[in-house]
């Protein structure tokens, strides 16, 4: 993922073609989401990696938004 966002950074914006920068976005999650495991059975904690993933891919427009319109900062101004 870290690769993927900083190649958008580079890449002129908006990025030429949307669609295809968000099926790589959502084939990164998927890959994510068979790597890293499920919580067991009696655990209720996911593992730091499961919330960083189940984050991403609740504010997935969130994250790609400065690859898709132009004029938005990579990073949230501070």
């Amino acid at each position: 993922m870290r690769a993927f966002l900083l190649d958008l950074h580079e890449k002129p914006r908006p990025v030429a073609d949307p669609e295809e920068t968000r099926k790589r976005y959502q084939r990164i999650l998927a890959q994510a989401d068979r790597e890293e495991p499920l919580p067991q059975r009696g655990k209720l904690k996911n593992t730091v990696g499961r919330n960083l993933l189940n984050r991403f891919t609740e504010h997935a427009d969130g994250v790609l938004y400065f690859a898709l319109e132009a004029g938005v900062p990579f990073t949230k101004p501070g």
